[in-house]
């Protein structure tokens, strides 16, 4: 009986190969996918606050180090504006960590301080500074964001805690039509004297300072301020003046006059206020006066202690004003007083100025000169634009100068480093190794199912051949398209199984096939398909096969059969091959070729029993005679019997007689002559060392045998129904 195939793992690989290949694909895709999708890039760097007091955490103000800063709104908001990213600032702050970094021999120091009992305080100047973005993010974005983050925070430090004057923001109105010329000329002007006064305080104490970005020093920016004020300025003044060009003169009076009424308004209540600060101040310096005489012991009436000198009605009196500060010493309530003061005399110059305005407006003609309008208008967008430019620059120039302080109190000890969450090359590598394992197993499995699903349905259990059904798949699968040239179909057949079948018992039968069926596989196992067709019926299909090469085959067939009938003698096999090929018959479809197999193999049937037919009555002739011939005396014991053999007489007899005595001679061998005989090992021994084209038989062959019990079978049944499909048979 054939057994499934035995386990072949590179069999399994090979044929499975591509299925094994997509299978590691589609599992490193999806690891791919999956490590993407939970993948997390971090960037991070390492900074050290290195101002004298940063120890005791203290910035160059005095202020305490507030880490949380790094990540403010201001400094995010800036990172924002640099990198035009449309990103929340929330979002950026939530995914910004800044931690601590403790030397290892401070955990000593603060353990041998707390066993000590004694006070343990530490500020940490080392801090590590990261930021974290999603897969939809990558490491790129992570380090230009943090870099930005710590670029703006150098900025911010030292502007608000070394760098402490901040620059007026840009509020350049020169080319906005909603204002009057001369308006906009005004604002021009302030603007550009706060920049300059800006400007003035930064030369004096960064004088050799210069950017390297834009190549000024605060020195440079100065003195093109003060151009403005000095030329620029002065000059559309003059325009705007001489020719009183206006966009809306009644407007622009009404505006003055309104204006004018402020300032006056503004000058009263800052007297009132320069007042009453005069009125503290000298009833400060008359108590601080009997103060000092009683210190010196120069009025020392009864009731007189030195808690009198506490100025408490001084403070009582004034403690609901909200302007002034009665907790103020004498050198602050002096320092307020020539600040009003200061105040004071702005207001009065700003509403002379208004004053005079408002006279020549008032005074002149109407409308001015429409060319001068247009000269105005571009002298003031030309200013405006160069005033915007420059503004760009002193920015550039004052947030470089911040980050330089800034980076010299604080500075970074590693550049930025940055680092995935998952490791997705090992990810995709481990999964190719455990999804190419896992493609061997199923191939392995699929592999081995389809084998055991071919043994059951596709194979004979008797001859372990491929049974009925897979011959006829065969034959469907040529009978699609036309045969080649060279194509061969082979007709075997067992023409002893019903004999033994009958004498025997199907369990002689089926080792009867069995031991053909290994006898078939061997003899076709290079040539092509060969398998059993049931009724005793075996079929070959050999493709790019000769006729030569078939007689081959057929020739070693019967060799094997041969050499079997000699090595078991009790159960031999008779058997008949019949050949067609596709030149030789001219027939190109499998089923006429077919058809034409089967013809061959019926004529050969028929002569083969003709033969057998006339052997049988010429021996059955040859007995009667020897017995009439024969008389009733004893012969002498040396006489000879003519080995000579008689002649045949041709009279004819039923087949049925005739295969009745067939059969009764050869129930009884030992009544044959001994001419007749043939010794098994003297047939064995001539048979074994003949050579056919293409074919040596080895002295010492033998065919194995399985042990398994033979199946009952259908084997003794007539007909052949496995092919009756094909040919109109029932």
């Amino acid at each position: 009986m054939r057994s499934v195939n035995k386990f072949n793992l590179l069999r399994y690989l090979s044929k499975w190969k591509y299925l094994i290949f997509i299978v590691c694909v589609l599992g490193a895709l999806l690891v791919y996918r999956y490590a993407m999708s939970n993948q997390e890039y971090t960037a991070s760097t390492v900074i050290r606050y290195t101002n004298q007091d940063a120890s005791r955490g203290k910035t160059p103000s005095g202020d305490d180090i507030d880490v949380t800063e790094i990540y403010s709104a201001t400094v995010i908001t800036n990172v924002l504006e640099d990198l035009n990213i449309t990103t929340g600032a929330d979002t950026i702050r939530s995914k910004c960590r800044v931690e601590e970094v403790t030397p290892p021999d401070e955990e000593i120091r603060k353990q041998a301080l707390l066993e000590q009992g004694e006070e343990y305080e530490f500020f940490a100047t080392d801090y590590i500074v990261s930021f974290s973005v999603g897969s939809e993010y990558n490491q790129s974005f992570a380090r230009t964001v943090l870099d930005s983050i710590i670029k703006n925070y150098f900025a911010t430090y030292g502007e608000k805690y070394i760098n402490q004057q901040t620059l007026p923001n840009n509020s350049v109105r020169g080319s906005d039509s909603q204002y009057d010329y001369i308006e906009r000329a005004e604002i021009l002007d302030s603007w550009t004297m706060n920049i300059s006064d800006y400007l003035a305080a930064k030369k004096e104490t960064q004088p050799t300072y210069r950017s390297a970005a834009t190549g000024y020093s605060f020195t440079d920016l100065y003195e093109i301020y003060q151009s403005y004020l000095d030329y620029d300025l002065p000059e559309i003044y003059s325009l705007i003046l001489e020719q009183e060009v206006t966009e809306d003169k009644d407007t622009l009076i009404k505006k003055y006059q309104s204006d004018i009424g402020t300032c006056e308004l503004d000058l009263q209540n800052m007297q009132t206020k320069i007042n009453d600060l005069q009125d503290l101040i000298n009833k400060y310096s008359a108590k601080n006066k009997e103060g000092t005489e009683y210190h010196f012991g120069t009025q020392a009436d009864e009731g007189n202690n030195s808690s009198d000198y506490i100025l408490k009605d001084v403070y009582d009196e004034h403690r609901e004003e909200d302007v002034i500060d009665s907790q103020t010493t004498y050198d602050g309530l002096i320092n307020e007083y020539v600040a009003l003061e200061t105040e004071k005399e702005k207001l009065e110059v700003d509403l002379e100025h208004k004053r005079k305005l408002l006279a020549v407006f008032t005074d002149g003609t109407e409308g001015g000169d429409m060319s001068n309008k247009t000269l105005i208008e571009e002298s003031l967008n030309e200013l405006s634009q160069e005033l915007n430019d420059m503004y760009q620059t002193v920015s550039d120039t004052v947030d470089e100068y911040n980050q330089y302080v800034g980076a010299y109190n604080v500075s970074t000890l590693a550049s930025i480093s940055t680092e995935e969450k998952i490791n997705v090359k090992m990810y995709i590598f481990l999964a190719i190794i455990i999804f190419f394992f896992g493609g061997c197993i199923g191939a392995i499995i699929l592999g081995r199912s389809k084998e055991f699903l071919d043994y059951i349905m596709y194979t004979d259990r008797k001859t372990g051949l491929p049974n009925r059904a897979m011959c006829d798949i065969e034959i469907e699968k040529y009978a699609s398209d036309k045969l080649k040239d060279n194509f061969v179909f082979a007709l075997v057949k067992i023409n002893n199984l019903k004999y033994v079948n009958e004498k025997g018992g199907r369990e002689a039968g089926d080792a009867l096939l069995k031991a053909f069926g290994k006898i078939m596989k061997r003899a076709a196992s290079s040539y092509g398909f060969a398998g059993y067709n049931g009724s005793e019926q075996f079929i070959c299909m050999f493709e790019d096969c000769t006729l030569e090469r078939a007689n081959d085959f057929k020739q070693y067939l019967e060799e094997l059969v041969r050499y079997h009938n000699v090595q078991t003698p009790n159960s031999t096999i008779e058997m008949s091959v019949t050949v067609a090929e596709t030149n030789d018959e001219q027939v190109y479809d499998i089923r006429k070729l077919m058809g034409a197999t089967f013809r061959k193999a019926a004529d050969e049937d028929r002569r083969s029993n003709a033969a057998k037919i006339a052997k049988s009555e010429a021996k059955s002739a040859a007995k009667q005679e020897i017995k009439a011939d024969a008389k009733p005396e004893e012969k002498p014991e040396n006489s000879v019997v003519s080995e000579v053999e008689p002649e045949v007489r041709p009279e004819a007899k039923p087949a049925v007689q005739s295969e009745a005595a067939e059969a009764q001679h050869e129930e009884k061998p030992e009544t044959q002559p001994q001419a007749e005989k043939e010794t098994p090992q003297t047939a064995a021994a001539d048979k074994s060392t003949e050579r056919h084209e293409g074919f040596r038989m080895p002295k010492t062959f033998e065919v194995s045998m399985e042990d398994d019990e033979p199946r009952a079978s259908d084997n003794g049944k007539k007909g052949s129904k496995g092919l009756g499909k094909f040919f109109g048979k029932k």
